[in-house]
This record gives C-alpha cells, sequence and structure tokens, in this order.
C-alpha cells in the first residue's frame, strides 16, 4: 500500500468519524440535558414534600388549632399563644404556598411540572375558600411574600371569598 492510498483511507476514515460523532455528540448532550433537568424536578418535589410532610406533622401535633381538619361550622376559640402558634403555622404553608407557585407555576417547560402545579393550584384553593385562612392572609399573611405571588394568592381569595 503507497503512501497515497494510506491518506486517501485515513481521509475517509476521519469524515466517517466526524460523520458520526458528531450526531453522536449532540445526542449525548441531550440526554444528559435531560436527566440533569429530570433530576432538578425530582430535588424540587422531594424538597416541596418534605416541606409538606413537615406541615402535616405540625397539624397532627397541634391538633387544637384546627389546621387541617377545618369545620367551618364548629367555631374555635384559641388562646392568644395557640393564635400566634396557628399564625405562624399558616406562615409556613403560604411560604409552602410562594415556592410552589415560583418552581412549577412559571415557566411550566414539562409535563412534570405542569402536572405538579395543578395539584398545588387546587391545593391552594382548597386553603384560600376557608374563612379562617382568608382572615389570617388579611390580618398579617397577605403582605409578607413577593409582590407577584400576593396578587396571585389575592385573586385566589376573591374568586373564592
Amino acid at each position: 500500500m503507497d503512501l497515497s492510498n494510506l491518506v486517501n483511507i485515513t481521509t475517509i476514515l476521519a469524515n466517517v468519524a466526524t460523520f458520526l460523532g458528531i450526531p453522536l455528540a449532540i445526542i449525548v448532550l441531550v440526554v444528559d440535558r435531560r436527566r440533569a433537568r429530570e433530576d432538578r424536578e425530582q430535588h424540587t418535589y422531594q424538597a416541596l414534600q418534605s416541606e409538606y410532610s413537615d406541615f402535616l406533622k405540625l397539624c397532627l401535633e397541634h391538633s387544637e388549632l384546627q389546621l387541617h381538619d377545618y369545620h367551618p361550622e364548629r367555631t374555635v376559640t384559641l388562646t392568644p399563644e395557640q393564635h400566634d402558634r396557628r399564625m405562624v403555622a399558616l406562615e409556613i404553608l403560604v411560604s409552602m404556598f410562594e415556592s410552589a407557585y415560583f418552581l412549577y407555576h412559571h415557566g411550566h417547560h414539562s409535563e412534570f411540572k405542569k402536572r405538579q402545579w395543578t395539584g398545588w393550584e387546587e391545593f391552594m384553593r382548597d386553603w384560600a375558600v376557608r374563612g379562617d385562612f382568608q382572615e389570617a392572609w388579611n390580618e398579617h399573611l397577605g403582605s409578607e411574600f413577593d409582590s407577584e405571588f400576593i396578587l396571585y394568592m389575592n385573586q385566589l381569595i376573591q374568586a373564592h371569598g
């Protein structure tokens, strides 16, 4: 085999490697980015799920505050200390709502985020119809958060109040 044949074969192999290598590199990049996005989504989900579980534990530990088991026909008289604890618990809840709002409502880049937002929005609506939540929102909570989120919550409350 002479040198010109070797150069031709090398050129052909280089062209084949380039022809196959570039699309392969693009595929690897796309798969890697998708995997990274899914990892971020899972981390976000786990973080909010953990916050929600903590809130449920708080509801269970302080059942006298009637955070979880709401019955509008039952009026509960809270001591000033219980009122303060209830307000803190509701602030934790609204903080969780704000996190969900910014993590899932803005930029629905995936079906996963859309599904998550649908569930969080329904949960927020459930709270927005509660008279005790509306009272706490108007008394204290409605001025503590991001202005865009406050506007959104005010709309929910007004739609169901």
